[in-house]
């Protein structure tokens, strides 16, 4: 995975789906959610979406790319740097309901659901995890020094993507019936998958069909992100930063020695979030 994960085609989303997809039964979305819980980050909205330096606004689950991270926050000016994350368990699932789970990813569930006879469950593999973290001090110092007046002026009521974590190797493996013979159904069902595999190219994911029975997706996929966001205040520029979400609203904390009481919402913005 490269340095800094650039955020792909927003119409790829049809592939796999956030944690804004529909949560009936177990789903994607569900263990997108454990996976990033245990490392400290709110679940991605858009796997395919967000990378460090996006200017959002809105509320969790509802989130509105405002600005790409090439808009305001350059690469030169503004560094990150990644780091490889020490897999604390093995992030794998089983769902026993296939077409419950393909219901969640409209473009697998459309193309597969067809071909599960032979399939006895769905095994999802997230592996190869990064941490993408872009450097608070410069962006600090670029907010206020180098910064142009237009992304400046958005900054006071929008957030930006300080950290992001990210996976580059994520395998979707359909389990066969014990027994199951290498039948007209696996063929279509490996056919199906090559195909899929094949679309990579034009929505601007890269994937790879394994044998008759896998996909694996190696494009960087957005699993979990932090929020920051600057508020001036008597004391000067201070950095905000949320991790967590309460009651459906982002919930900033001041970084630094600055403390006091809590700050409220500016009226002019759209983003739900609660200041501590």
């Amino acid at each position: 995975m490269s340095s800094v994960a650039r955020a792909l085609p927003l119409s790829a989303s049809v592939l796999l789906c956030g944690a804004s997809c529909s949560r009936e039964g177990p789903s994607y979305a569900e263990m997108v959610q454990d996976v990033v819980g245990g490392y400290g980050y709110i679940a991605g909205d858009d796997p395919l979406g967000m990378g460090t330096g996006t200017l959002v606004s809105g509320s969790p689950g509802n989130l509105h790319v405002e600005a790409a991270p090439e808009d305001c926050f350059f690469e030169d000016d503004v560094p990150r740097t990644s780091r490889k994350v020490l897999l604390r368990t093995l992030h794998r699932r089983s769902f026993k309901n296939k077409l419950q789970f393909l219901g969640s990813m409209p473009l697998l569930g459309e193309v597969l659901a067809p071909m599960m006879e032979n399939v006895v469950s769905i095994e999802v593999e997230i592996k190869n995890l990064e941490r993408e973290v872009l450097s608070a001090p410069s962006a600090l110092r670029w907010y206020r020094g180098g910064m142009d007046a237009e992304c400046r002026e958005l900054l006071g009521y929008v957030s930006f993507v300080a950290e992001a974590l990210l996976s580059d190797d994520v395998t979707v493996r359909f389990v066969r019936r014990t027994g199951a013979g290498s039948g007209s159904d696996d063929a279509s069902l490996g056919d199906a998958l090559r195909g899929l595999a094949g679309l990579g190219p034009f929505i601007g994911v890269a994937m790879e069909a394994e044998e008759d029975h896998a996909l694996r997706i190696t494009s960087p996929l957005l699993l979990g992100y932090k929020l920051a966001k600057f508020r001036e205040e008597p004391e000067g520029t201070v950095l905000h930063r949320s991790a967590s979400v309460e009651d459906g609203a982002f919930v900033f904390e001041r970084t630094g020695f600055f403390k006091g009481p809590s700050i409220p919402i500016d009226p002019m913005s759209d983003e739900m979030s609660l200041y501590r």
